[in-house]
């Protein structure tokens, strides 16, 4: 026996009284079989292949000469066997025969019906007693208790004591101002610090034309710094809430943005990277109730991810903000009206964590 499958030889000696059959002479003959089992499926069906060979001993032509050909029969078996639970084995086969020799079937067909008695052997066990030391007995376990989810002000703490006192993801040791947060504007981000931004426009100093006078977005030079004639994008923040001066456009039925929304992402861009205190900002997406309400679902979690996509291409740490899509389940006005539908059609942002834990 080998790994998967059973191998098996027998030579046996067959004692017959002396035959004479016309030019053949037949008497005893040495019998010689070799096969093998393969499992196919949990030891329960297998498939045997067995070679059976018969070599006359005494047998010669009734004109005195050996015939290799006649007292030498080769047969060639095999058989697809199923062994149910109950001990019963069922066969089927067939055999060829490989030369002309006596006994050998041009073709043989085999039916096997069998019942094993073999039981698995008993588990050998040793009477002797183990005179080792038995295990320690083991400590109790304690209750299960449900801990609450940590706070804002946990995160906080935890930021504090895992050396980051600021909480701007630079650990303390590599950064040089480890109470102010780093701003992330794209100019010696890794230096820990905040870059100086007098006029608090969101750009900074060394980047700001106009360093003292705040840039006006309204889609005109919004990079310069410097204020510009023209109705300016006013962001507000109002309560928990990130108000835009302008709507954010998608194509219809799609979560790709119009060219028209740019402006006003890239000044909240601007405002998220000044404002570093707003550590989590929620995007919610919003749908008019037309069409299916889980298409409409799908629609607004894509869209409220494509804002977030932006925004992080403008260099806002996806870690700071958390989309989400509710469809038509929270409008703003009934939906009996084109002017109505389009105002349910928004995207919100919601202020969820500050520094400090505070919203």
């Amino acid at each position: 026996r080998t790994r998967g499958f059973i191998l098996g030889v027998n030579i046996g000696y067959h004692f017959r009284k002396r035959v004479v059959f016309r030019d053949l002479v037949v008497d005893d003959e040495v019998r010689i079989s070799v096969g093998a089992l393969f499992p196919l499926w949990r030891e329960r069906i297998s498939l045997s292949a067995e070679a059976n060979l018969a070599l006359g001993v005494l047998a010669y032509t009734a004109g005195g000469t050996r015939s290799q050909s006649l007292d030498t029969p080769v047969e060639l078996v095999s058989l697809l066997r199923y062994r149910d639970r109950s001990g019963f084995v069922v066969g089927v086969g067939g055999g060829v025969a490989l030369g002309p020799g006596y006994g050998a079937a041009d073709f043989r067909l085999l039916l096997r019906l069998a019942y094993h008695f073999e039981r698995p052997r008993p588990l050998r066990t040793s009477r002797k007693p183990n005179k080792g030391s038995a295990p320690p007995k083991a400590p109790p376990v304690p209750p299960f208790i449900v801990e609450r989810p940590l706070s804002a002000k946990d995160i906080d703490l935890l930021a504090r004591n895992n050396g980051d006192r600021d909480g701007d993801g630079i650990p303390d040791a590599h950064d040089k101002c480890p109470d102010q947060p780093e701003d992330f504007d794209g100019f010696e981000d890794d230096d820990g610090c905040p870059d100086p931004d007098n006029d608090q426009d969101g750009i900074p100093d060394h980047l700001d034309k106009c360093p003292n006078q705040p840039e006006t977005f309204n889609g005109i030079d919004d990079d310069d710094g410097c204020p510009d004639k023209g109705p300016a994008l006013t962001i507000e923040i109002k309560g928990g809430e990130i108000v835009l001066g302008r709507a954010i456009f998608f194509r219809t039925g799609s979560d790709q943005l119009d060219k028209r929304s740019n402006a006003i992402l890239d000044r909240l861009a601007q405002l998220l990277r000044a404002r570093w205190d707003i550590r989590l900002l929620a995007i919610e997406g919003h749908t008019d109730n037309r069409g299916d309400p889980d298409q409409n679902v799908d629609l607004s979690q894509r869209r409220a991810n494509r804002v977030r996509d932006y925004l992080v291409g403008k260099g806002i740490a996806g870690f700071r903000m958390r989309p989400k899509g509710f469809g038509a389940k929270k409008p703003i006005a009934a939906n009996d009206s084109d002017a109505n539908r389009a105002k349910n059609r928004r995207v919100v942002f919601r202020i969820l964590t500050r520094r400090g834990g505070s919203k």
